[in-house]
């Protein structure tokens, strides 16, 4: 069986999304020859083997003038796709590339990962939205198997489609860091650490105001761009904590476990959100278990998934004093964070990549479902 996942962006390893397809595909390479067709560019390195990585052009030049064209890539996938063996199945969590594909590519079984339902986030405009949920009609319903990250996903889609295509679970997961290698010695501690993006559904103002709470402690905050640091050090300044917080802005992804390492709680701070409280399985999670960090996190049933009292504390949603007090007692009980600490490496091992490789793997294995079957049931009702 041939894996074909087809992935519209570059391959940067500083942004959550393009390090999660890069690493499950790597893990996935372990159980079926998986090809990745990405675009423009990969900087995460290898390529040659399995998987084996294309880097297709998106953007078209006419003289002065240069712009994105996606249509160029769907155009290449669609190319690659008619040259691949029979047994090939196509895999992609881009709804738009996954709708064109399904039209475009009859009798090709399709795989569709969903990390959200972007129809019932209440940010997009109506008209806008009623055109992404004919799209989702489309795709969670032709698609030939689904794989999402959260039971939340799962349970959205099951109360949404009766006739639900095999859907599969399968968490994000981590690579753990190496431990035989000491961290940075010029990464200086920290007591409380958020590494991630800036996104005003995450959080992190909520943990800046929580910082006037704190007098005593250290956080640092890894990532987010130039303007959005800015805007958060200005809130710091109005909340007179900003001589307890630490900005370093984006960082090269080898370094993030340096800085997770010299501290003493990562934190989760996410606001109730559609995508948040059911759809999120954010990566910062299972990289904070991964480096024995107790977590500190919003109550809401997307990380209750994965995290319990063993390894984190649970604190109220967007209440900035809620957060204060319970990371001041958990920081207070020393002995209680070396227990979760060795609690948050033992979690981090459910959830490696290898292990959201394996469950994807026993998903496109299983004799309950023949995928292509499926597909080419779909592409004989399309055409009769």
């Amino acid at each position: 069986m041939r894996i074909f996942y087809a992935y519209p962006e570059p391959l940067t390893p500083h942004r959550p999304r393009h390090l999660q397809v890069w690493s499950t595909c790597r893990a996935l390479a372990g159980h079926f020859e998986v090809v990745l067709a990405a675009a423009e560019r990969n900087e995460f390195g290898g390529g040659n083997s399995n998987p084996m990585i294309h880097c297709w052009p998106r953007r078209v030049t006419a003289g002065p003038i240069s712009f994105s064209w996606q249509a160029r890539f769907w155009r290449r996938c669609r190319h690659f796709i008619r040259q691949s063996p029979p047994d090939t199945i196509l895999y992609a969590r881009h709804l738009r590339l996954a709708d064109h594909l399904l039209r475009r590519c009859p009798g090709r079984p399709l795989i569709f990962e969903l990390h959200e339902i972007f129809s019932e986030n209440p940010d997009i405009p109506r008209r806008h939205a009623e055109r992404l949920r004919a799209m989702e009609d489309r795709v969670f319903t032709q698609a030939a198997g689904l794989v999402a990250i959260t039971r939340g996903l799962v349970s959205a889609l099951q109360s949404r489609y009766p006739d639900l295509p095999p859907c599969a679970l399968a968490p994000d997961g981590c690579e753990p860091p190496d431990f035989s290698r000491e961290p940075d010695p010029a990464v200086a501690p920290a007591d409380l650490i958020y590494a991630g993006s800036l996104h005003p559904w995450k959080g992190v103002r909520t943990l800046i105001q929580a910082m006037a709470f704190l007098p005593n402690r250290k956080l640092r905050v890894v990532g987010g761009t130039p303007a959005e640091v800015e805007a958060l050090r200005r809130l710091a300044r109005q909340w007179k904590a900003s001589a307890r917080c630490e900005w370093t802005g984006v960082v090269p992804y080898h370094q993030v476990s340096d800085h997770l390492r010299r501290a003493k709680i990562g934190v989760v701070p996410n606001h109730p959100h559609a995508i948040s409280t059911d759809f999120t399985s954010p990566l910062k999670v299972f990289e904070y278990l991964a480096a024995g960090l107790p977590v500190l996190a919003s109550d809401l049933p997307s990380l209750r998934e994965v995290l319990d009292e063993r390894v984190a504390v649970m604190f109220p949603a967007a209440s900035p004093r809620s957060l204060a007090v319970a990371a001041e007692q958990l920081l207070s009980d020393e002995p209680g964070l070396a227990r979760m600490s060795e609690s948050a490496r033992d979690r981090a091992q459910e959830f490696t990549w290898e292990k959201r490789a394996e469950r994807i793997a026993r998903f496109l294995q299983s004799d309950d479902v023949d995928f292509y079957e499926r597909a080419l049931d779909r592409s004989c009702r399309a055409t009769a």
